[in-house]
């Protein structure tokens, strides 16, 4: 060979390639990685620039040693076995961010504890303060538990600073969702990012940074040093979200409610009396504006009063002037595609962008669709069409051509977002990435309650059924 130092030069480089290395970890710098004692996992995010594609065999985590059983390469879809003083853990390389909260105290309903934040994802790391306090209602009867979280300006501080995660909101108040109720772990977050697909607010011509609801992303969380599984981590409904206009000058102009509760008025079926001086009424809560303890339901009084009382001409002449039509068009279409039988009397924000608009619906907590309802538990029923009284009205005297515009609108979704292939996409897409992943392994390890392919097929299934009986219903308006 005429250059003998090329080849020198060639194995070198293949042997540095192919070594076996050890990697260095000090968690107290370190975010992307997190050990679980009781367990016995570790979860490391591959976004980290000490992780390696190399093939390795020992890690050392804060000078403790753990040596691989046969030195190999990770990827979130290849884990490893690992050993420490003849104890075995297994490593987990995830993508998702990576969340480590640590109180000093219990997280109880309220109030909040104090703690520190760790977040971890691709190029975006820091620590913060928050209170924390656990969020729901039948959640909080659930092994796995939601949390309310405020961020902080300090460790004694409450003072709210904003932060910011992947593409959502800077804001002080987010929530981390835990899933324990939907068996495959993607009902809330198929449905919120649907949602956030098929519908932008009309005003946001106006006010081009609204968002028609609230956003996602999937997160992996610790507390206090134990691993809690799959989350998301979501924002919040309210004002600033909505780009509802401020109360000013003692003027109520937008306004924000909350249904949270099947009641009268949350159904469109009688305005009860109501007192201002308390912001609950007949299953709404007035979430903006409330000031000086004051809450504001004139308007909305007027409105169920109306959709519950009017004659069927003043219904059908007025009602468009009150609520937008093309909202409430794509709201009766999304809850009955998904079947969301707990989101027409509660789960839902009413709301008006400024006062002579009308008021639009904001969906929420959508867990319980795809063929379950809100515990879990599967509900195989494709035929029927949900309702309440509002919509009943506008179905029954056709109120603005409601009807022909659900027709349209529902022929113009099935080709895009709500055509077969494109739900099945996401619901493939999320379930193949958790299997391939190992995060549906890691949640059968720690909570028990997973479903599994059958559990898929029959969503599939449920769906497929589903759109069948609904394109007939609606080809029929």
């Amino acid at each position: 060979m005429k250059h003998p130092f090329i080849l020198f030069f060639i194995i070198l480089l293949m042997a540095q390639c192919t070594a076996v290395s050890q990697i260095d970890i000090d968690t107290s710098e370190n975010k992307y990685l997190a050990i679980d004692s009781e367990h016995k996992l570790i979860i490391w995010n591959i976004n980290d620039p000490q992780f390696t594609s190399r093939k390795i065999s020992k890690i050392n985590i804060d000078n403790q040693l753990f040596t691989l059983k046969k030195a190999q390469k990770i990827s979130e879809e290849k884990t490893a076995i690992l050993t420490n003083n003849d104890v075995e853990y297994t490593l987990y390389p995830t993508s998702l961010p990576l969340i480590q909260i640590n109180t000093t105290e219990a997280i109880v309903d309220e109030p909040k504890k104090m703690g520190s934040f760790k977040y971890a994802d691709k190029d975006t790391t820091f620590i913060a303060n928050i209170g924390v306090e656990l969020r729901g209602n039948l959640a909080q009867t659930y092994p796995k538990k939601s949390y309310d979280m405020e961020f902080r300006e300090t460790a004694t501080s409450e003072e709210s600073v904003d932060v910011h995660f992947g593409n959502m909101r800077n804001d002080d108040d987010w929530i981390l969702i835990g899933l324990y109720n939907q068996p495959l772990k993607f009902r809330s977050y198929i449905t919120t990012k649907l949602w956030l697909d098929i519908y932008s607010p009309a005003y946001a011509e106006e006010e081009p940074k609204a968002k028609s609801g609230a956003d996602v992303e999937y997160v992996e969380v610790f507390e206090n040093n134990q691993y809690k599984g799959l989350y998301l981590l979501g924002e919040q409904v309210d004002r600033k979200q909505l780009k509802l206009k401020s109360f000013k000058d003692n003027v109520v102009r937008g306004e924000l409610f909350s249904s949270k509760s099947y009641e009268d008025g949350t159904k469109f079926l009688a305005a009860p009396p109501f007192k201002n001086h308390i912001p609950r009424w007949s299953g709404f809560d007035m979430e903006y504006p409330y000031e000086n303890y004051e809450a504001h339901f004139d308007n909305l009084h007027d409105f169920v009063s109306f959709v519950a009382t009017a004659d069927d001409a003043s219904f059908t002449s007025e009602i468009s002037n009150k609520i937008d039509i093309a909202n409430a068009v794509e709201y009766f279409l999304y809850v009955n595609i998904l079947r969301a039988t707990d989101n027409l009397g509660k789960n839902y924000f009413f709301a008006k962008y400024e006062q002579g608009t009308p008021y639009f619906f904001v969906p929420w907590d959508t867990d319980g669709t795809l063929g379950t309802v809100m515990d879990g538990r599967r509900s195989d029923i494709t035929y029927d069409i949900l309702k309440n009284n509002l919509f009943e009205r506008l179905l029954k005297t056709n109120a603005s051509d409601f009807k022909g515009k659900v027709k349209a609108r529902w022929e113009e979704l099935r080709n895009n977002q709500y055509s077969e292939k494109e739900l099945m996409n996401r619901m493939e897409d999320v379930y193949n990435k958790f299997t391939k992943s190992h995060i549906y392994e890691r949640e059968q390890k720690l909570w028990g309650n997973l479903g599994g392919q059958e559990d898929f097929d029959y969503t599939k299934q449920w769906l497929e059924n589903r759109l069948i009986f609904l394109d007939k219903n609606f080809s029929r308006f």
